[in-house]
């Protein structure tokens, strides 16, 4: 599995860091690397497009090939992207108000279904409709970009990763360990309402 970090500075709240995940089981080199990173700057130039100029991004320069089942490092390999900009400089909303991608998948683990999520920082007064909520062309604009590049690298496809859990300490009952795992991304929409991040950790 590749992993490749955004991340984010500019505003007030940040850094933030925006992580995407693709399967990469065979075959893993130099270009699978460069391929993931572009799909992700690609992806966030676009969505840039209605975000707040105070925001920049960077792909970070090391996209790390890792284990799904234990999440340890196997490789890193170097990639190098241009900066991504937000286009926009109208009055920016709280940083703590943030757009969401819902990332779908067909998998599920512990009976439940296998869901992903990306905080798109940045949202700007236009965006916020009347009663507060993101607009149509907002969601529209998150919702295209996702769907687009989720499927631009067909041999290494987007997906959402479920932490392994390690065995407690001391042992008990719940949760019960699990080897991590990756469930492939099938769709993806915006969310209608405006999210609150509460974590550095995407």
């Amino acid at each position: 599995m590749l992993r490749v970090h955004v991340d984010w500075a500019g505003e007030s709240g940040s850094p933030y860091v925006s992580t995407h995940y693709f399967e990469a089981e065979a075959n893993i080199d130099q270009s699978s690397a460069d391929s993931v990173a572009g799909v992700v700057h690609d992806f966030w130039a676009d969505v840039a497009a209605v975000m707040s100029n105070q925001l920049t991004g960077t792909v970070r320069t090391e996209v790390d090939l890792v284990n799904p089942e234990d999440g340890r490092v196997a490789a890193v390999y170097s990639v190098a992207k241009p900066p991504i900009v937000g286009a926009l400089n109208g009055y920016q909303l709280s940083h703590n108000v943030q757009g969401l991608i819902q990332w779908r998948t067909n998998s599920f683990v512990g009976a439940r279904r296998v869901k992903g999520r990306t905080f798109v920082p940045g949202v700007c007064q236009q965006h916020s409709g009347p009663n507060g909520d993101p607009t149509q062309p907002y969601i529209d604009a998150l919702a295209n970009a996702a769907n687009t590049h989720r499927i631009v690298v067909q041999n290494l496809p987007l997906v959402v990763w479920s932490r392994p859990i390690p065995p407690p300490t001391p042992p008990a009952t719940k949760p019960l360990p699990r080897s991590g795992s990756m469930a492939p991304v099938t769709g993806a929409a915006a969310w209608h309402k405006f999210a609150a991040l509460r974590t550095r950790r995407d």
